[in-house]
């Protein structure tokens, strides 16, 4: 990668599902430990994304083996920080839903 790209990279997402987790070994792989800790060391913020919301995320044991600069859930309606504190929501609406199942 051409160093001017690299340099103004800043932060970069990784999919917990086929890309973090390793799911026919079921866990994260030490390779990709690895690999997220020198991404860190070289200054990139790094967070974890899913279509999963927080609590399935969770039952993957993804977030203890680093610390993360943030995560993204329910595919992308949720932002939480870097202590899993919400700092973002978005959702439909009561009448966003009624559109969307309602209307023909």
């Amino acid at each position: 990668m051409p160093k001017k790209i690299r340099d103004e990279i800043k932060a970069i997402f990784f999919d917990i599902d086929g890309t973090y987790f390793d799911h026919e070994k079921n866990r994260v792989l030490p390779s990709t430990i690895k690999a997220m800790k020198k991404l860190k060391e070289n200054g990139y913020k790094i967070a974890l994304c899913s279509g999963r919301p927080l609590l399935m995320a969770k039952e993957l044991d993804v977030f203890n083996h680093i610390e993360w600069d943030g995560f993204i859930g329910s595919a992308g309606n949720t932002v939480y920080d870097e202590n899993l504190n919400k700092i973002k929501h978005n959702g439909f609406g009561d009448k966003e839903l009624e559109t969307i199942f309602f209307h023909r």
